[in-house]
Parts: C-alpha cells; sequence; structure tokens
C-alpha cells in the first residue's frame, strides 16, 4: 500500500509535505545555481531557478537510471535557452548528479553496515 493515501486523511500532513517537497526543489535549485556559478555560466539566481526545477523534475522520470543521461539532456536545452554553451550545462548537470552520489552515501553505507530491517508487527506475510 501506498504512504500517499495517509495524505487525504489530514491536510496538516498534506500542508506539511508539499512545504517540505517545495523547500527541497529550492534547495536543489541553488545547488544548481552555485554549480552555475562555479562554472561561470553567466546566469542570475532566478533564471538557473526557473530552468532547474524543470531539469529536476524531467530527471524523475522512470527511464533512466536515477536520471543520468535525461537530466544531461534537459540542462543542455534548457540552458541553452538562455545562451549557456552545451559543455557548461552538461558539466553543470555532471556535477549535480556527483553531488548526489556523494551526498547518499553516507545512507548507503548505514544501509548496507546497518542494523537489519525489521517486519511490521502487524505484517503476517512477513511473518510466515
Amino acid at each position: 500500500m501506498s504512504a500517499a493515501r495517509h495524505l487525504r486523511a489530514s491536510w496538516k500532513l498534506t500542508s506539511g509535505v508539499l512545504i517540505l517537497c517545495v523547500i527541497m526543489h529550492l534547495c536543489n535549485a541553488l545547488t544548481f545555481y552555485i554549480l552555475a556559478s562555479a562554472a561561470h555560466a553567466g546566469l542570475d539566481a532566478a533564471t538557473t531557478m526557473i530552468v532547474a526545477v524543470p531539469v529536476i523534475l524531467i530527471a524523475l522520470l522512470p527511464i533512466a537510471l536515477a536520471g543520468w543521461g535525461v537530466r544531461e539532456g534537459a540542462a543542455v536545452v534548457g540552458f541553452g535557452l538562455y545562451g549557456v554553451s552545451p559543455e557548461t550545462a552538461v558539466t553543470i548537470s555532471v556535477a549535480f548528479g556527483l553531488a548526489l552520489v556523494i551526498a547518499s552515501l553516507p545512507g548507503g553505507f548505514y544501509l548496507w553496515k546497518g542494523k537489519p530491517i525489521q517486519p511490521l508487527a502487524g505484517d503476517a506475510e512477513s511473518l510466515a
């Protein structure tokens, strides 16, 4: 069963999840801006965020492993609309992907070395 079914039960939960999603996307867009500034793309924060949010959402399409390739293509098109060279756009996107990999390493290490996941108390199928 999906955890999303609980969103209908409480408007507080739903609004909290939506606020956290907006904050997450703004942080991702800010990361794109920092990387674009480091690559001397010559874009301001608003323009970078306007491009970064759709790039991130397109990368969520389940057609590639962790969005690799799709994100780069979307970045080339999106940043290209504002005069950024394809090489710079790919560099920004790959740097963002590598930042995601580095940020995910502690969680991956925990899952690899951490305590095994215990079955839920009421889950009869996992107890059998």
